[in-house]
């Protein structure tokens, strides 16, 4: 940020805007390039996503209450007074670096919101958020220890504002910490999955879209199957085995083929958005 750093009022060159531009395009390769090994998978499941519907109201506000990671009031009145002083702050140091920050939030915002209007709406969409709601945050804490400005202080009111800014961070922080030991299952993936990884051990498999992920929870290999034929002959010639079925509305009409297959033929355990399969011989 150019807030903090010397010379923050020298112009940009033509050089530096180059490379500023130049830098911009590297991202965008380099974000191609990640997102390519998935590119199928998130073509396969656009038309769903492309069906517009209804916002629902308090989208933002649950934004907020995740970055802010409690459940207390307090705690929240005090990281927005915080991410507002540090906006203001940032602005009033240094509006190059602000106005493109604020883009970054406001622009995929009103995309979202006017264009997109996705039928399926999850604050973790919203997580590359998460570096300017720091910078916000420490930008206020540097707002307030720096209060009350001035040239001529007294030596208490010069350790007044790094106090104020010392006890809103030991109150967040404390929060934090006592939230994070204090939290019990979440009602997650790896709590619906965790009993495959229960003795005894057949062999298991996943079926229903991006189930692909079930094997970040699963500690041991873990098949996807994706036709009703692979689905037959395993129940025909293959030995006992599980599959962990991900109920979801974006399944494909084979996905729910498979799943229909299965309910007829196997013992079904429901977790929510994952069904646990038992197939025997």
């Amino acid at each position: 940020m150019s807030t903090w750093r010397p010379g923050a009022g020298a112009p940009l060159t033509r050089r530096s805007f180059h490379l500023l531009w130049l830098s911009f395009l590297c991202a965008a390769a380099v974000i191609l390039l990640l997102y390519a090994p998935v590119a199928t998978s998130l073509l396969d499941v656009l038309p769903y996503f492309a069906e517009r519907a209804s916002l629902r109201g308090g989208l933002f506000v649950d934004v907020f209450n995740a970055f802010s990671g409690t459940e207390s009031r307090i705690v929240r009145i005090g990281i927005g007074a915080l991410i507002t002083g540090g906006a203001g702050y940032l602005w009033r140091r240094s509006r190059l670096d602000v106005v493109p920050l604020t883009a970054l939030i406001i622009v995929p915002v009103a995309f979202v919101v006017l264009i997109i209007r996705p039928k399926v709406e999850l604050e973790r969409y919203f997580g590359y958020w998460s570096p300017l709601f720091a910078l916000f945050i420490g930008a206020g804490l540097w707002f307030l220890a720096a209060w009350p400005y001035g040239a001529a202080r007294s030596p208490i009111l010069r350790i007044l504002g790094p106090a104020i800014a010392g006890l809103l961070l030991v109150l967040v922080g404390v929060d934090w910490i006592r939230h994070d030991a204090l939290v019990g299952p979440r009602g997650g993936y790896g709590e619906m999955l965790e009993t495959l990884n229960d003795p005894p051990r057949p062999p298991v498999f996943a079926i229903g879209a991006d189930s692909e992920m079930f094997q970040f929870y699963v500690r041991r290999p873990l098949g996807t199957l994706v036709s009703v034929e692979e689905l037959e002959q395993n129940l025909l010639f293959g030995p006992p085995f599980r599959v962990a079925y991900h109920n979801v509305d974006w399944d494909s009409p084979e996905q729910q083929h498979m799943r229909a297959i299965l309910q007829r033929r196997c013992m079904a355990t429901d977790r929510g958005i994952v069904t646990i399969y038992e197939c025997a011989d």
